[in-house]
């Protein structure tokens, strides 16, 4: 049923708009209409308690909106004017133009290196090259990926910024200005130099000159204790029912702890689509304005890239710059469309999957900003001859590299195969905006366009012409062998987990028949197996148990602290690396002295050589040892 409510939805948000005399909706009682046939039928699809609308237009607030309950339990409904959400990345926005301020008074340079302003700890040397402002704002300083320990429970004192940065900033693994890697410690680090130059607290700085002048009144970065309550709650949809997830606070404040109303954030909108302007208050100089929202880096010309802290996006030839924000039970998407004066915000109280944002917009921006009918790229008819240049797997070059969450590899890989129509497929990650693949054809040199989409993808090779990422959008994947391919690695698992598990049940029954009298004797001393069955017992209990409790945990609350069950599963883990190693020694001796049948033997050497694999499939995966 509400699959059906959906597409009848969509069926008639779809039809022709009214001829207009301007760009973008020009009545609210006639956008109003529009988001009844559409927005209500998307909450019940995908289960979202309460959402509020807010769209701006030629400086003023156009529309405003509550659509369902801010909590389920006391039904309170959502207020644009004052129910509170926490709109996590697109904080980001303010922190950017917070920074953008101080680089139009001087007081901060785009291109000069970050640790000429950094007092109390220096980002790294690497690469030959320093980290700028640029590159922050671009997301392309090139820092590993850190979510473990980024945040705390609800009350618990918080510590300075510059001092969690100090011990917690990811390393680089790559040069900056190479490639995009979305970094929430880039960001955070921005609202460090905020303070660092302004000589105020970040908090303060932004309450200052930014929320201050822009009349956002029942704004704020992090969340008050006790808490508001005109907070919405956050909650999932699991299993058929509703899980208020609850509250937490972000160590990395600048890029994510924002709170904030549908109203407020109309204020930001229309002081951005004013270049800096909003009634008789001015944030922003209309050519820093112009800068922020210009693009400054991006993958191929061809693709949309990053401004100073937007980023950007295309539908239907038109150009947009925004961001999103995804965090506990809150999603949030703001989105200006700069040339129409048009800026819109959503936010909602659930954990939801990306196509529901995916169906907003593309309806939104079919409807006012409808596209001319364009014949969709045919695939060369060469394309066979080289599409083996492109596939295989790609893993996000924005990822952990250096503690256990490496693991979350495994659902954000992409796999690109070709198709025998001349077009590529790319299965893309669970939860993924564009849904679970796209089709691309080949338009350019290593260009590529979604046949009657959107989407547009582009392949980057080293000097030598090799294939090393995917840049769909913004975004980046970088290219790994079949060695390093987490599909791979999975079927090794498998193979491991069953290997094992079958070898204990084999032995443990034989025992059970020898001791019966039914069955000869082993073929084994008593020393070989019980080295044998303790590998096999350790690795299949951490298989299972390290797949369990990460599919079981609730990830936010494995970013404040690593549960004791996963911690006992890395104890087993680091169990069984004296007894693999000492699995060889008695497989030779089995050859040598002991001398059983071919097949117990070929079965203890495969079990010998699976089990030093895993091991070192488990330092690959950062399993051993506490890597937090």
């Amino acid at each position: 049923m509400r699959i059906l409510l959906l597409v009848i939805a969509l069926a008639l948000t779809s039809m022709p708009a009214a001829a207009r005399e301007e760009v973008g909706p020009t009545d609210p009682a006639e956008l109003e209409t529009f988001l009844a046939g559409l927005l209500p039928a998307l909450m019940e699809t995908y289960h979202v308690p309460g959402a509020v609308f807010v769209m701006v237009k030629n400086g003023e607030t156009f529309f405003a909106k509550g659509y369902g309950y801010a909590d389920l339990e006391t039904r309170r409904p959502i207020d644009p004017d004052t129910t509170l959400f926490r709109v996590a990345s697109v904080s980001k926005l303010f922190t950017a133009t917070a920074a953008m301020q101080l680089v139009e008074q001087g007081k901060l340079d785009l291109h000069t290196d970050v640790n000429r302003y950094l007092k109390d700890f220096q980002i790294e040397d690497a690469y030959g090259q320093p980290i700028t402002l640029h590159h922050l704002l671009t997301h392309t300083g090139g820092f590993d990926d850190r979510f473990l320990r980024t945040g705390l429970t609800i009350g618990t004192p918080i510590a300075p910024l510059g001092q969690y940065l100090a011990e917690r900033m990811p390393p680089r693994v790559m040069p900056p200005g190479e490639l995009i890697s979305y970094s929430n410690h880039g960001l955070a680090l921005v609202g460090h130099l905020v303070e660092v130059v302004s000589g105020l607290s970040f908090t303060e700085y932004v309450d200052e000159h930014v929320l201050g002048p822009l009349e956002m009144k029942r704004s704020r970065f992090f969340l008050s204790v006790p808490l508001s309550p005109d907070l919405a709650s956050p909650y999932e949809y699991k299993n058929g029912e509703y899980v208020d997830l609850g509250y937490d606070h972000d160590l990395m404040g600048p890029a994510a702890e924002l709170n904030t109303t549908g109203t407020d954030m109309a204020h930001f909108m229309i002081a951005h689509l004013q270049l800096g302007r909003f009634g008789d208050q001015r944030i922003l100089g209309e050519k820093t304005a112009r800068l922020m929202h210009s693009q400054q880096f991006t993958h191929h010309p061809s693709l949309d890239g990053w401004c100073y802290g937007f980023y950007e996006g295309r539908r239907n030839g038109v150009r947009t710059i925004g961001h999103g924000g995804d965090w506990r039970g809150f999603r949030t998407s703001l989105v200006l469309v700069p040339e129409a004066g048009i800026g819109f915000f959503i936010s909602i109280n659930l954990a939801v999957s990306g196509p529901f944002y995916r169906t907003l917009v593309d309806a939104l921006m079919d409807h006012y900003f409808p596209a001319a009918e364009d014949e969709p790229p045919t695939p060369p008819s060469d394309f066979e001859e080289r599409a083996n240049r492109y596939t295989g797997t790609y893993i996000p070059n924005r990822r952990v590299r250096g503690t256990i969450l490496k693991l979350g590899e495994f659902l954000g890989a992409v796999r690109v195969t070709a198709k025998k129509d001349g077009t590529l497929m790319v299965r893309l990650p669970a939860g993924a905006s564009a849904g679970d693949y796209i089709r691309l054809v080949e338009i350019g040199p290593h260009l590529f366009r979604e046949p009657g989409g959107e989407v547009d993808a582009a392949f980057l090779t080293d000097a030598r012409g090799n294939v090393r990422h995917l840049a769909l959008e913004q975004f980046a994947f970088d290219r790994v062998s079949a060695f390093r391919s987490p599909r791979v690695h999975a079927i090794l698992a498998g193979f491991a987990l069953v290997l094992f598990a079958g070898t204990l049940v084999g032995w443990l029954l034989g025992g059970a028949a020898r001791l019966l009298g039914g069955a000869a004797a082993s073929p084994f001393s008593l020393a070989s197996r019980l080295v044998a069955g303790g590998v096999c017992l350790l690795n299949a209990v951490a298989l299972v148990g390290v797949g369990y409790t990460l599919e079981k945990v609730n990830l936010y609350d494995l970013l404040i602290a690593v549960p004791v069950g996963l911690e006992l599963l890395l104890v087993l883990l680091l169990l069984s690396v004296p007894l693999t190693l000492a699995l060889p020694y008695f497989a030779w001796r089995g050859l040598t002295t002991e001398q059983p049948a071919l097949l117990p033997q070929l079965h203890y050497w495969l079990l010998t050589g699976t089990a030093l694999l895993m091991l070192v499939l488990a330092h690959y995966w950062n399993l051993l040892g506490f890597r937090y």
